[in-house]
């Protein structure tokens, strides 16, 4: 079972240079990139797969904040942009959010307007890599 921990699979994409072969296979058309409702269940793997970096990426953070805390408006700023992401990506909305066009670039707008800066100010960096030990160090 200890094979199987994150630092050792972390360790290994990152030393073996699998990083861009995964996001090679990752890539698909862009009229397929948005949206769970698609017919086609290859059109479903880009959201599929942000919704697991965006719950690995929280969930490191987790592990991480219990070694390294971080103060409270960086711990507020860090889940507040995960909650907007997550509701934007996969919430109430996000049908609504992929009918129209307008409403699309409100929610490419809570992407680059809200989210993002919310993450900077977060600086969630010395958590994940306390959290990944040595490998997070080495992938860096």
């Amino acid at each position: 079972m200890r094979w199987f921990s994150l630092s050792r699979i972390l360790k290994m994409i990152c030393r073996r240079g699998w990083l861009p072969i995964i996001g090679m296979f990752m890539q698909i058309g862009p009229a397929q990139a948005h949206g769970l409702i698609e017919e086609t269940s290859r059109a479903r793997l880009p959201v599929i797969f942000s919704g697991l970096l965006l719950v690995a990426l929280w969930l490191i953070y987790c592990i991480g904040a219990r070694r390294v805390r971080p103060t409270a408006g960086r711990w507020l700023a860090f889940h507040g942009a995960g909650l907007v992401a997550a509701l934007i990506t996969f919430g109430p909305l996000a049908p609504w959010l992929g009918s129209g066009s307008a409403a699309h670039m409100i929610q490419h707008l809570l992407i680059m307007a809200v989210i993002a800066p919310f993450y900077a100010l977060a600086r969630p960096l010395p958590q994940w890599l306390a959290a990944m030990g040595r490998t997070g160090r080495f992938c860096i």
